[in-house]
């Protein structure tokens, strides 16, 4: 995992490449959004180009102009991993419930025990 000033620089990376794409995407000009958040001539170059710094306040002003939602946006380019991890969680407890209820089986003799087919006897 990332972190500190490399994290930060490659999250920046990740946003500013995704709202490229999405004005590429939109059919509107690069022109016609800097006018409309009364951005500087040729700002979004500059962004895109990594000459420039794209600030929160600009983030969310290239977002409305192209009728993106921000929370759709952001969860696209940074999905949230504690969904898989609380799925894989799940699996382990349930997995650990079978074979409890297997060894139970196993010891009142319902069922016989199940050789692991890697081991080599």
């Amino acid at each position: 995992m990332t972190s500190g000033v490399e994290g930060r620089d490659l999250a920046v990376a990740r946003v500013r490449d995704e709202l490229r794409r999405l004005v590429r995407a939109s059919g509107k000009t690069q022109r016609a959004i800097e006018a409309e958040n009364r951005f500087s001539h040729g700002y979004l170059s500059q962004v895109f180009g990594g000459n420039m710094s794209l600030t929160v306040r600009h983030v969310f002003g290239i977002l409305f102009s192209l009728d993106e939602s921000p929370a759709a946006f952001f969860a696209r380019i940074f999905p949230d991993d504690q969904e898989a991890a609380e799925d894989l969680s799940e699996i382990r407890q349930k997995l650990s419930r079978y074979d409890t209820a297997i060894r139970e089986l196993e010891a009142k003799g319902l069922v016989s025990p199940v050789s692991d087919p890697e081991s080599k006897d």
